[in-house]
């Protein structure tokens, strides 16, 4: 499924998010010398919580907007 969202606008806003310490990455590197490593990202419990908060916001605002 692709997002709609290019590549390097993606990367931007996971390099942002790890700056304000709601990402962590690692690299997983593969058996195959010739395949660059790969990147993975996860939340931070801290960036867990800020994100439950952001949607929890968005369906507030959401709901009040269909009143």
């Amino acid at each position: 499924m692709s997002s709609g969202i290019a590549h390097g606008t993606m990367y931007g806003i996971l390099v942002r998010l790890e700056g304000w310490g709601w990402l962590e990455n690692r690299l997983d590197y593969l058996p195959d010398r010739a395949t660059p490593p790969r990147r993975y990202y996860r939340l931070t419990s801290d960036g867990a919580e800020r994100a439950r908060a952001a949607v929890e916001q968005a369906e507030q605002r959401a709901i009040r907007g269909r009143r």
